[in-house]
């Protein structure tokens, strides 16, 4: 609900993701899909919501890991990604696909 003002419903857990950034404080956050939710997107500080098809998303305009994730994730995968960043540029990578979360 924090970044887009919607209530996913039955929520997964399909990833982990441990960011370590050269200027600002390392970052570790779970990934969860859902294909359900409650309430209207809105616009706010941290997102602007768009619905796109799942094979058009502008990863152009997102942070330089998504397009290292998101596809597989869509396509159902689970995965624990870590990222560092020197700027908005990743540095290096390591995302293991063969991880498993409770449902």
């Amino acid at each position: 609900e924090e970044e887009v003002r919607v209530t996913p419903l039955n929520p997964r857990k399909v990833g982990e993701l441990s960011f370590a950034m050269s200027d600002m404080p390392d970052i570790f956050c779970h990934v969860f899909v859902a294909s359900e939710h409650e309430g209207t997107p809105v616009e706010t500080e941290e997102a602007i919501p768009i619905w796109t098809h799942r094979y058009q998303v502008p990863y152009d305009q997102m942070w330089e890991d998504d397009r290292h994730w998101l596809p597989r994730v869509l396509e159902g995968e689970r995965f624990r990604g870590r990222f560092l960043f020197q700027g908005e540029r990743i540095q290096w990578m390591d995302i293991d696909w063969e991880v498993d979360y409770p449902d």
